[in-house]
């Protein structure tokens, strides 16, 4: 008997079908090592700020358990907002009793109330040996959703510029002001609560958006990529500190922010891939995911990395895919 046809959009079928099973099995496994209380110390005694915190499934929440199990001595939380943060503190203070968690309430983009904050801090503790400057644009303003710079050519320069500067500046200005108050407070030392060495790590979160075009709308764009020129020159002007300046560039990661953005299947409502599978991963990441990176560059073992942009994208800039906006 001859070979039998092979039925190529069967085969293809099961080939998704078993994507997706393994995707779903690698996020639900991800999901449950988030709530491990077993950490390795990394942050053991260390006291420092992470900003952006009141999303209950952003990456400052996630960041705030990750940092807490790794055995910080005293976090502080800065936000605008507390719509979910009192919560989130309750949570975690049951987990790792051991880390004192203090939450003040201001806009991180304000220059004095930042040196507020790190005045209390170098007032509490005596020292500060990470700042994690996290927040940033949640939502993007209608107008950036919907105009393109082709629009209308004529009012690029007067508007929509303007525009850039409306959706980024608080964006790119926390992160300014985080590296110019936190990098003075790091040089002092406190060693009867063990700081001997000036020093400390200052992470500033951008995106891929920042790395590469068409990742995010242009105001977006501009600002991320302002962040991670920062921690590049941020880097040169610390130049024999022991102050570290890293940025990470998230793809999508699933936060309030992309929820528009994820989708249950390989495909889009239009059959295009969609935006959140177009990396070798097939898949969205997870903010636990961004928090293991981010503890890690917070803490000495990352002690020689300094001046980077951190890709977790899932493979997603490792290769060039093209992503037309709607003509």
């Amino acid at each position: 008997m001859g070979a039998q046809p092979v039925d190529a959009e069967a085969l293809a079928a099961q080939r998704v079908a078993s994507i997706l099973s393994l995707r779903d099995s690698v996020l639900n496994d991800i999901q449950k090592s988030s709530s491990s209380n077993v950490g390795a110390g990394l942050l053991a005694d260390k006291v420092g700020v992470i900003t952006g915190v009141d999303s209950d499934i952003g990456i400052g929440a996630a960041s705030l358990a990750t940092f807490a199990r790794e055995g910080a001595r005293h976090i502080y939380l800065v936000d605008w907002q507390k719509k979910h943060i009192l919560a989130i503190i309750e949570t975690i203070e049951a987990r790792f009793p051991t880390t004192t968690l203090t939450f003040i309430e201001g806009d991180a983009a304000d220059a004095p109330f930042v040196k507020s904050v790190i005045d209390r801090v170098i007032n509490d503790e005596g020292h500060l040996d990470f700042f994690f400057a996290n927040s940033g644009v949640m939502e993007l303003p209608e107008k950036e959703k919907e105009e393109r710079i082709d629009d209308d050519p004529g009012k690029f320069l007067p508007e929509l510029w303007a525009d850039v500067f409306e959706t980024s500046e608080e964006d790119f200005l926390a992160k300014f002001i985080a590296l110019k108050y936190a990098s003075k407070a790091m040089s002092l030392t406190c060693p009867e609560r063990g700081k001997t060495l000036p020093g400390g790590s200052i992470l500033l979160t951008s995106s891929t958006a920042g790395l590469k075009a068409r990742a995010g709308p242009l105001a977006y764009s501009a600002s991320n990529a302002s962040i991670v020129s920062f921690a590049q020159t941020g880097s040169y002007e610390f130049a024999g500190r022991n102050v570290r300046v890293n940025a990470i560039c998230p793809g999508l990661i699933q936060t309030e922010m992309t929820a528009p953005f994820l989708v249950p299947n390989l495909h889009g409502d239009s059959g295009t891939p969609a935006e959140g599978m177009m990396n070798p991963s097939l898949r969205h990441g997870l903010a636990h995911e961004v928090a293991e990176v981010a503890v890690f560059l917070s803490s000495s073992k990352a002690s020689y990395i300094n001046g980077q942009a951190i890709n977790i994208d899932g493979g997603w800039t490792a290769g060039n895919p093209f992503m037309p906006r709607p003509m």
